[in-house]
């Protein structure tokens, strides 16, 4: 095929992005420039018969597209992913609880697998891992399961926007997926404490339930016990300061404050999740937050997170699409109305004047009176059932 070279699968370099598109015989691009090349896409690749495949370099300077709907089969992938996961960590929690032999190798495949899937396409995973919804009555532990899997595709998505090595991708999406596996089940040695003690403790609980599980490195296990300090000092168990965290913990922390201010528990109002991006983007010029790590939050979701109903200065309205990566309140959208096109707002003379307010009424507004409230904080008296 022109323009392409073939070569052999053995001689792909695993773990790294790639400068080129990789495509079968048939020209079909089984992984886009700029990808990550995991074991579990080569093994995928083996198991269907390949043994080869052509490398394709894309023109100088040129940039992704992103007036682009998403794949079918790829949301559908990642749905199942999420699915899978969500399961395989209460299976998890339980064997640990139980004291047997816990199996980490099915979840961390699982999630090599929702790495190179988010890699994809990250606005797709964003657009799923959003569109988890949970009910109210819902069993506590599989809530929080769905909220864990949250909490590992947009640290995830973020880690990969902010371009970091392969490996601390994993490690962010492992950390995330186990950062409140405590929760899942019991906190060893704190028993008759205070709910308020029980909830500070349970980040280093839960690394040391991982302390069993000799294949979880010592890395993830750290992140883990990190995910709920701040990068002022206000955060805990231990009140450390962004000096002292890793990047990893850094970005999982946004995260973390994200998804309980969009989704939280039965006692708190939900707000908007394009106030509570501009609520954070407050908060981390206030210092709470990394300012690297919530900058790549923001890339990666946009002021406006994908997804968002929005109204636009011509009022037509829109839905967020995708992130533009480059300018924070300008994504690409799609217009509501029929055979209308998708638009990105950075080329545009329209611009969005407000987010919109949900049919099901789920979301509030944020109002300015609490912004500079610091509302993702656990109240002092606050149950562990009813809090992440």
């Amino acid at each position: 095929m022109t323009g392409c070279e073939t070569v052999s699968i053995s001689k792909l370099k695993i773990g790294t992005k790639t400068d080129f598109d990789i495509l079968n015989a048939q020209g079909r691009v089984l992984l886009k420039c700029g990808s990550f090349l995991t074991h579990h896409v080569v093994d995928r690749w083996i198991a269907g018969g390949f043994t080869k495949v052509l490398i394709r370099k894309p023109p100088a300077g040129s940039e992704p597209n992103l007036l682009v709907p998403y794949d079918a089969e790829l949301l559908e992938r990642v749905a199942q992913v999420f699915s899978q996961v969500s399961s395989s960590i209460l299976q998890f929690a339980s064997q640990l609880g139980e004291h047997s032999q816990a199996e980490v190798a099915t979840i961390e495949l699982l999630l090599d697998s929702l790495v190179s899937n988010i890699n994809a396409d990250c606005d797709a995973a964003i657009f799923c891992a959003q569109g988890i919804s949970v009910d109210r009555f819902e069993i506590r532990n599989e809530k929080l399961a769905r909220r864990c899997v949250q909490m590992s595709a947009l640290g995830t998505a973020t880690a990969i926007v902010m371009d970091l090595p392969f490996e601390q991708c994993q490690t962010v999406s492992l950390a995330g997926l186990f950062h409140d596996i405590a929760l899942l089940n019991y906190l060893p040695g704190v028993e008759g404490r205070h709910d308020a003690d029980i909830h500070r403790l349970h980040p280093l609980a839960s690394a040391r339930l991982l302390d069993s599980i000799s294949t979880v490195s010592e890395l993830t296990k750290t992140v883990v016990a990190e995910v709920h300090e701040q990068s002022d000092g206000t955060g805990f168990p231990r009140g450390l300061s962004s000096s002292s965290l890793t990047v990893m913990s850094r970005i999982l922390n946004i995260v973390d404050a994200y998804l309980t201010l969009v989704d939280p528990d039965l006692e708190q109002t939900a707000f908007l999740p394009a106030d509570v991006m501009t609520y954070l983007v407050f908060h981390t010029k206030s210092g709470h937050f990394d300012r690297e790590c919530a900058g790549g939050f923001v890339r990666a979701m946009s002021i406006y997170p994908v997804g968002t109903r929005v109204e636009l200065d011509d009022a037509h309205t829109a839905t967020v699409l995708r992130s533009s990566l480059t300018d924070a309140i300008c994504p690409i959208v799609r217009i509501d109305s029929p055979n209308q096109p998708i638009v990105d707002l950075r080329k545009s003379a329209r611009c969005i004047v407000r987010p919109l307010p949900e049919v099901s009424g789920k979301h509030k507004r944020l109002p300015k009176s609490k912004l500079s409230e610091a509302l993702w904080v656990v109240s002092p008296t606050a149950s562990p059932d009813t809090h992440y």
